[in-house]
């Protein structure tokens, strides 16, 4: 049985040479998946395979590995569960931001980075912006401040050096 241990954080205390340090407690629980299977069966006859001379298989096995990673993603990704007991990150996630403008500024997507962080997130190169094309499109046209000529999103799809995540899994925010 997979286990993923959560261990809480610890701190120190400054003290006296004269003063008895108190004894911290290191909570560690536990985070118990529950397998699911993801799979996909495709039927396909031998005499279609060889009537389309192979192209027919070569298609089933382009679209095979997509499949399953279309589900991937839509599980991940979607705000509501995809199936009973089957819910992403997205469903009911620990920090919530809503922007006043239709579309976010430099400094609201830094406000809301630092909100994560300010959470108790450590910072980590595993971080990124996750929104779907047409925000990413409209960030990316849209100028950090005015006269400076550079874009919210910059050339290498980061904001502010975290990177950008695409998926239309999410749901459209930007109308």
């Amino acid at each position: 049985e997979y286990n993923y241990p959560i261990v809480a954080a610890v701190e120190a205390e400054l003290a006296d040479e004269d003063f008895d340090l108190t004894d911290k407690k290191i909570d560690i629980t536990k985070l118990t998946p529950v397998p699911k299977r993801v799979g996909i069966c495709i039927p396909a006859t031998n005499f279609a395979l060889q009537q389309t001379q192979g192209k027919a298989l070569s298609i089933i096995n382009q679209q095979m590995p997509l499949a399953v990673q279309r589900v991937l993603n839509k599980w991940m990704f979607q705000t509501t569960a995809i199936k009973d007991g089957c819910s992403g990150c997205f469903a009911a996630p620990a920090i919530s931001k809503t922007f006043t403008a239709a579309l976010p500024t430099f400094s609201d997507l830094m406000g809301l980075a630092g909100d994560v962080y300010a959470s108790g997130i450590v910072e980590m190169s595993t971080a990124c912006f996750v929104m779907g094309a047409k925000m990413f499109y409209a960030l990316k046209a849209k100028p950090k401040d005015d006269g400076s000529g550079i874009f919210i999103i910059d050339d290498n799809n980061r904001i502010g050096g975290i990177p950008v995540f695409v998926t239309e899994y999410i749901g459209a925010v930007v109308s």
